[in-house]
């Protein structure tokens, strides 16, 4: 059992481990950060991400509150995002919801790793930075797993297109896989999700989204912004009071 009189000792000062240093603290314990880096989200290079309102919670921003962080970190609420594939057209979805909350990875303010660091440290958590002890030392290991099934590789660019958000779902991109296409505020993250021996998914993901910098893709739903299954749920009432656009296999939908 571990004592509130003695350090606990957290390995990595990712959000995962900023996130366990704080709430920690809070509840009287005495965290300490070990970081390889000399400021935390310094292996990140400005790249977007987004936290899922469908994974763990419904309202993630509500939840990093309720634990004792404050969201102050810059995003953006995203309602709507085209999915792509290549057997049939894109498809637009939207909600009154939001899908998920962009969010910025890296060192500089505004960044969420930064915003995690700051209010770590004004916590009172110690942060040592440059060190990167055994990980048999350690009472929270929280540097990533030894071994992935899945790489990332991308790139951030500057964009004079309007925001917005795409995800590729393409076979042709990658049997197994997907990447995504996300602008916020005149930046750009391109990025393919791969297996370690799918090496055409990268060069795939590219080609696509330079159709949809070009405008190649339409919204074959003709401006949807409801659906449903009618084969898994019963008519909604909103289904009532709006033109119905399409049908796409099982799916009707509306606007």
């Amino acid at each position: 059992m571990i004592s509130r009189h003695q350090p606990i000792k957290i390995l990595g000062g990712g959000l995962a481990g900023l996130t366990a240093a704080i709430t920690l603290k809070h509840r009287g314990y005495d965290p300490i950060v070990y970081e390889k880096q000399q400021a935390c989200g310094l292996s990140r290079h400005g790249d977007f991400e987004g936290f899922e309102t469908w994974n763990i919670c419904q309202e993630p921003l509500n939840f990093l509150d309720h634990i004792g962080i404050s969201p102050t970190f810059k995003s953006k609420a995203v309602y709507s995002f085209t999915v792509h594939f290549d057997t049939f057209d894109p498809l637009k979805l939207n909600c009154s919801d939001p899908f998920f909350h962009l969010v910025k990875r890296g060192p500089e303010p505004g960044d969420i790793d930064q915003d995690f660091q700051n209010q770590a440290l004004a916590s009172g958590v110690e942060i040592r930075f440059g060190y990167s002890p055994d990980a048999d030392r350690m009472n929270v290991i929280s540097a990533g797993p030894a071994k992935a099934n899945a790489y990332i590789r991308g790139f951030t660019f500057k964009s004079d297109h309007e925001d917005q958000v795409h995800l590729f779902m393409n076979t042709t991109i990658s049997e197994t896989a997907y990447a995504y296409l996300i602008i916020w505020n005149n930046v750009a993250t391109l990025a393919a999700v791969f297996k370690k021996n799918d090496s055409k998914s990268w060069k795939s993901s590219q080609k696509i989204a330079k159709e949809v910098f070009q405008g190649l893709h339409n919204d074959i739903t003709d401006g949807a912004t409801h659906y449903y299954n009618p084969h898994k749920v019963s008519t909604p009432s909103w289904a009532k009071e709006l033109q119905k656009t399409k049908v796409i296999g099982r799916h009707h939908f509306y606007k």
